[in-house]
């Protein structure tokens, strides 16, 4: 039997033991509060952290595509849609000169400065916006680009093609435009304009009206030859063109100064015609 003193003993180590125990329980309990608080207050940092990070490549997405969007601006010509000048000169000569066999297609609106003073910038600007379709239509792969004012241009850099392949191209778009019907920006100030210039009667005007609302008729021979004219005129444009393909180690602006030069070869030549350069 244990003797009453060693269970006085036990009993104080007991007391001893479960106060221990408790004290360290206790201070368990406060590391692992302080954990938990150092843990929330981590996750609320790495949280602010991501948050952040998300911001920033949500702001670089954004920048790139701004930058994107307004490199597209810069690069588009705004009336008809097409690249413009810069675009050729910052991307389609660079590719030119990597091109050993490029070709370029070079063309203007004949007789553009009288049609601008006979029937208006408006007038023009449909004009233009619809030879630009014509060439879009038929450029087979190549970039095309309104050069500035009535010019447009067709650079095969990046897709060969053959030089007969390049002058079937000028030709097709040359005839197509040649007979293709521009309308008119506004039916009823262009039938004023005629009323103004040739002062028809009230019965011809309702007569140019109809002509031109439906783009499939033909002229109405009831018309006045000097009216027929001034409408044919209006809804007809021709393009004269100049075609030229890379020689051996050409440079872009020596290609395209050629292909601008065969383009005032058939201007001369009486218009409507696609040139060639030597």
């Amino acid at each position: 039997m244990i003797e009453e003193k060693n269970l006085g003993v036990l009993r104080k180590n007991l007391d001893e033991a479960l106060c221990s125990f408790a004290t360290s329980v206790k201070n368990a309990q406060c590391q692992i509060h302080h954990i938990e608080r150092a843990n929330e207050d981590l996750q609320k940092r790495v949280t602010s952290a991501l948050a952040e990070l998300c911001f920033c490549m949500s702001g670089w997405s954004l920048l790139q595509k701004t930058t994107a969007e307004l490199y597209t601006i810069a690069t588009t010509d705004k009336l008809t849609g097409l690249f413009n000048q810069r675009y050729l000169e910052e991307v389609m000569k660079p590719l030119i000169e990597k091109n050993p066999k490029s070709g370029v297609i070079f063309m203007d609106l004949d007789n553009f400065g009288l049609y601008n003073n006979k029937y208006g910038h408006q007038q023009v600007d449909v004009a233009l916006t619809t030879i630009a379709n014509v060439v879009s239509a038929y450029a087979n792969s190549g970039a095309v680009a309104r050069y500035g004012g009535e010019e447009f241009s067709i650079i095969f850099a990046e897709y060969y093609k053959e030089k007969g392949d390049v002058i079937r191209i000028a030709e097709k778009i040359r005839k197509y435009a040649a007979n293709t019907r521009i309308s008119p920006f506004s039916i009823d100030i262009t039938a004023a304009e005629v009323v103004r210039k040739f002062g028809v009667s009230n019965r011809l005007i309702s007569t140019i009206k109809r002509y031109l609302a439906n783009t499939g008729s033909s002229l109405p021979i009831s018309l006045p030859f000097e009216v027929r004219t001034y409408l044919e005129n209006l809804e007809h444009v021709t393009l004269s063109i100049g075609v030229a393909m890379r020689k051996n180690k050409e440079s872009a602006d020596s290609l395209i100064k050629r292909a601008d030069d065969a383009m005032y070869c058939a201007k001369q030549a009486g218009k409507n015609q696609v040139f060639t350069a030597v």
